[in-house]
């Protein structure tokens, strides 16, 4: 967001919950009627078009595949959290980083019974205010407007000032926020969350794992020609490939996201040293393996479990340094996330209860996953596990 300037990314947000508002009660996933009064006219203008709405949301997913599904998703899930928390007789609401969220005037149960604290920049705020008393012909009574510079001012003293009760069994909405904050930022607000609410106060926010930003993680599996795991998989946080860690170092500098003992590249080099060039076909990462698994034709995957593996997402080759080190013939083909890889395979939709028209894309899985990875082997090989007696 530019200073003095509302979020836009706010107002992006609102206009893909006013989309699928539009759809048939029985299709959509969300649904938030007064999104709508908070677009701006470019926004409108594609909500008056069917093409110009389809042509938004395939650039949408051109840019960050998965990002529509996503935060409908999120917008439901934590719609419903709150109605539990109405049911379980909440007394404060506290939205953090509030943007154009509609919740306190589409939940009528709030109006009567709880106060809300909507907490954003001024900036943004002070367009909300505009939109919400146009909307509404007044402001909501049990709705206060906290604005907060979130870098030069506490959200403890912010909100007390504003006549926020610790005492009260409070829920705190923190949606779409903590993956631009610091880490630092996150640990203080959880700790005012902690210390300053009431007995069956709750928090619910969404986040994104460090590695998936970063690449600087993967699980990795050694695979022979039937896709099956010839070594049981090296999980997301094993830091076994020191040694082959320094070596990607010296050949690709200290600060490459494939030089540490737990990137993709690392296990690799470390599992083709121990394995030997005969046992293993082709090394995937998790999420490619269970594609590959799946009905994928060929074993691919997409850029950011590839750059892991060493990948230039800038030239969009494999450097010459990763085939020195690990010979990209081992290596899945890189297509950019999302791309469709093919169908489930009726005999593995039939064994999952799947549907068989369900599409494969490329993308990435986090942890648990690669747990499951070492749990199929462990199946496999008949060789029990943790996870597999689980």
């Amino acid at each position: 967001m530019k200073k003095g300037q509302a979020s836009r990314t706010a107002e992006g947000v609102a206009a893909l919950r006013a989309v699928e508002s539009l759809k048939p009660e029985d299709e959509r996933v969300c649904y938030d009627p007064l999104a709508q009064h908070f677009l701006g006219a470019k926004y409108r203008l594609f909500g008056r078009s069917r093409f110009l709405t389809r042509l938004a949301l395939w650039n949408a997913e051109r840019r960050s595949p998965g990002v529509f599904g996503c935060l409908v998703g999120r917008t439901r899930y934590i719609d419903d959290c709150l109605k539990a928390c109405i049911d379980d007789k909440i007394e404060q609401l506290v939205i953090l980083g509030a943007g154009y969220d509609t919740r306190a005037y589409r939940f009528g149960e709030l109006k009567e019974k709880v106060k809300v604290f909507e907490v954003d920049h001024p900036a943004t705020q002070e367009v909300k205010i505009e939109k919400v008393s146009r909307m509404l012909g007044s402001l909501p009574g049990n709705v206060v407007y906290v604005p907060i510079d979130f870098e030069k001012e506490r959200l403890d003293k912010k909100l007390f000032e504003s006549g926020y009760d610790r005492s009260l069994k409070t829920l705190f909405i923190w949606e779409g926020v903590t993956m631009y904050l610091t880490a630092e930022s996150v640990d203080r607000t959880l700790a005012f969350i902690a210390g300053y609410s009431g007995k069956g106060s709750r928090v619910v926010f969404d986040y994104l794992f460090e590695s998936a930003i970063d690449g600087t993680s993967g699980t990795v599996l050694a695979c022979d020609e039937e896709i099956l795991p010839a070594y049981p998989p090296l999980l997301y946080n094993d830091a076994r490939a020191t040694p082959e860690a320094a070596a990607i170092a010296r050949a690709a500098g200290d600060s490459h996201p494939a030089a540490t003992a737990t990137s993709g590249l690392a296990k690799t080099l470390w599992l083709k040293k121990h394995l030997g060039i005969e046992r293993a076909w082709i090394f995937l990462n998790q999420a490619d393996w269970l594609t590959s698994l799946l009905g994928s034709a060929l074993p691919r995957t997409d850029y950011h479990n590839a750059l892991k593996m060493g990948f230039d997402i800038v030239t969009m080759d494999w450097p010459a340094w990763v085939e020195y080190l690990a010979n990209i013939d081992f290596l899945p083909q890189v297509v950019a996330p999302g791309a469709e890889l093919g169908w489930v395979s009726p005999p593995r939709a039939r064994l999952l209860g799947l549907n068989t028209d369900c599409m494969l894309r490329a993308g990435t899985v986090v942890a648990r996953d690669g747990q499951g990875a070492e749990e199929r082997w462990a199946i496999q090989s008949g060789r029990p596990t943790r996870w597999a007696i689980q």
